[in-house]
């Protein structure tokens, strides 16, 4: 029999370094005492060999991850180093900088409309509006999910189960849907996450409500029997299973998953690390197609529409910063700030008071007045007065900590995860639902005076167009511009669903259509939508929405035959605002004449430019020029540049989406 030893020179062999290969053993013999002493079971050499094994390899495939993510980091702080300074080269300070990274700005500043907030954006509209155009093509589907509810759990069945049901129609909506999820995990994947692929998998839309109605225990009782547990949670101890289901259910009623409650301000407070929290969010996987039909009638809500677009949600909200802050957002924030704590603390006096403004500045030129005046006095209290102020500025950019979740920083995070609405409680939850039914009646309530200050979208689309470049008379002529679905050609119809418009109206005519009757919030929300669909005010904003839409695309389009310094002034600095001076050249290759005979750019086109038309804007170090002679070195900057590549394609998505 092998010696613990040899099992740690197999172990490292596999790639791992020493000093984890010893604990993978340790772990491996400590499991194998474990068993025996409970039940008496004596694990073989072969058995303990192969444990040892997979662990070595999840082991090493855990380290080539953190590799990557490390490298996703460096490559994400470069560009937030660089994108912070040049905000902050432009006049904004660095607490409205960072928050233009995380928001978005509407000022005249080259790159305030480039974040992450932006990013989030464009994932959803761009998941939404493929699901859109898919399901848009099977005669009959959307007939089907609005009227019948036996077809829904068809659907869910042939997820679950390929060709378990016999209705083609089924089968063909289920491979769109797991298209949809496939295409989410992968993005997900790309910016950072570890999320493994799922077959055969349809995922829930819980009912907080129906389960908070039957209780923790009756609802643990009930999963208990019905879970595959080797696909749920492989290698739980069956003794923890009704704990960790407790934490689900309470994950579901509160909307938000459990963790430690943390006091707040904490300074010592761990960042969230979003691409591995994926690792930790627990899938229910059924036993069968039978099993997770009757859950679906019994703690299920909506559709299984519904249950993709949540998941298209929360994919949009953590692909969006992670694309933008790299895969542990919260850590890149507070090491930003620590750089410009630091940057503070070693400016010289002349180059504090330099920031100085309002009060300071006033109180600062008056003792330098006496300076020159000769008072020898206040040559001490300016220097004073300058590391007042070299204080305030730091503890200024302190508060920006996302370390504290109520600050101003921690705040935009948990809007931009859309975490602010989750209750803490199965309590808070009970409230929520009564707060959510006085919205609804609130936007009943409020819908003439919407409907009307909706008219008020025609001047704000003639201001904007005429800030971007256009006459007076065409800005007015385009402002009453309306692009109704139903009165466009097939061509311009596919055109708008590549542009991310009609999506919403589309999902939106049977999203929620099954939730359950008895719970008033769930009533109003349907009600609500109806009311906002007769009163022909989603028409109204869908409609010019999309025209302005049509115009940015097709404006971008006629002008791809120009060089960036021969655009119009005004036209450019729009351009320049949204941050895509620096890939004007790339945008201009995204150019192409569609069906209706104009020209657009068409965000989707960023999928075919070569490698060839994004070496020009390969970082200097990436460049092919500078690859190593060395193989292993070479390998990794092969890796790299095809990162990097993958970076700009997927970077371009967003940038040319009309927002």
């Amino acid at each position: 029999m092998a010696s613990k030893a040899d099992c740690i020179r197999a172990v490292e062999k596999a790639g791992v370094p020493p000093d984890r290969a010893a604990a993978i053993v340790d772990a491996v013999l400590a499991e194998r005492k474990r068993l025996k002493a409970e039940r008496g079971l004596e694990a073989s050499a072969g058995e303990i060999a192969r444990s040892v094994a997979d662990m070595a390899q999840a082991e090493r495939i855990s380290l080539l991850r953190e590799r990557r993510n490390t490298a996703l980091t460096i490559i994400k702080r470069r560009q937030l180093d660089g994108a912070t300074q040049a905000l902050m080269s432009q006049g904004l300070p660095f607490d409205r900088a960072l928050t233009t990274l995380l928001w978005g700005d509407r000022s005249r500043v080259a790159g305030a409309r480039d974040s992450a907030a932006r990013r989030i954006d464009a994932l959803r509209t761009k998941w939404r509006s493929e699901l859109t155009r898919e399901l848009d093509k099977i005669p009959g589907l959307v007939e089907a999910i609005k009227k019948d509810k036996a077809f829904d759990v068809a659907i869910i069945r042939e997820m679950r189960e390929p060709g378990s049901t016999g209705d083609a129609t089924a089968r063909q909506a289920a491979e769109i849907f797991a298209k949809s999820l496939e295409d989410v995990r992968q993005t997900l994947n790309d910016a950072g996450a570890n999320i493994g692929k799922l077959d055969n998998y349809a995922p829930q839309f819980h009912s907080a409500g129906k389960l908070l109605k039957a209780g923790r225990e009756a609802w643990v009782s009930r999963m208990l029997g019905d879970l595959d547990w080797e696909r749920t949670m492989p290698g739980l101890a069956p003794e923890r299973r009704a704990e960790v289901l407790g934490e689900n259910w309470t994950t579901i009623v509160t909307g938000q998953r459990h963790v430690p409650r943390e006091p707040a301000g904490n300074p010592f407070r761990r960042p969230r690390n979003l691409a591995s929290s994926f690792e930790g969010e627990r899938v229910l996987h059924f036993k069968d197609a039978e099993t997770a039909a009757a859950y679906h009638a019994d703690f299920g809500e909506g559709t299984i529409l519904d249950a993709v677009l949540s998941r298209i949600e929360r994919g949009a909200r953590r692909g969006g910063l992670m694309e933008t802050f790299g895969p542990n957002p919260e850590l890149m924030i507070q090491s930003l700030g620590e750089q410009e704590r630091l940057r503070l603390r070693n400016l010289t006096p002349d180059e504090v008071r330099g920031l100085a403004s309002g009060s300071a500045e006033k109180e600062l030129s008056a003792l330098e007045k006496k300076i020159d005046a000769g008072d020898a006095n206040a040559a001490h209290e300016w220097e004073r007065g300058v590391e007042t102020l070299r204080a305030e500025k730091i503890n200024q950019v302190g508060r920006f900590n996302v370390g504290d979740r109520s600050g101003q920083t921690g705040l935009a995070l948990r809007v931009l995860m859309g975490e602010t609405g989750a209750a803490e409680t199965p309590k808070g939850a009970k409230l929520a639902g009564g707060l959510r039914a006085l919205r609804n009646l609130h936007s009943v309530s409020s819908l003439g005076s919407a409907a009307l200050a909706a008219i008020g979208d025609i001047q704000t689309k003639a201001l904007w167009f005429r800030h971007g470049g256009e006459s007076v008379f065409d800005s007015v002529r385009r402002a009453f511009g309306m692009a109704l679905e139903g009165a466009q050609p097939a061509e311009k119809k596919e055109i708008g669903r590549a542009l991310g418009f009609y999506a919403d109206k589309f999902l939106g005519e049977f999203h929620a259509r099954f939730s359950e009757g008895d719970a008033a919030p769930g009533w109003l929300a349907r009600n609500v939508n109806t009311l906002f669909k007769i009163s022909g005010l989603n028409a109204w904003t869908e409609a010019h929405k999309a025209a302005a839409g049509f115009y940015l695309s097709n404006r971008m389009g006629m002008n791809a035959g120009k060089a960036f310094g021969e655009l119009d002034i005004h036209y450019a600095a729009t351009l320049r605002r949204a941050g895509l001076e620096d890939r004007w050249p790339l945008i201009r290759k995204l150019a192409a004449k569609e069906a209706d005979g104009n020209v657009y750019v068409l965000p989707e086109n960023a999928r075919n430019l070569s490698d060839e038309d994004l070496e020009p804007h390969m970082p200097e170090r990436l460049r092919e020029s500078k690859r190593p002679a060395d193989a292993e070195r070479a390998e990794n900057f092969e890796a790299a540049r095809l990162r990097e590549r993958d970076g700009l394609r997927a970077g371009l998505e967003p940038l040319t989406r009309p927002a």
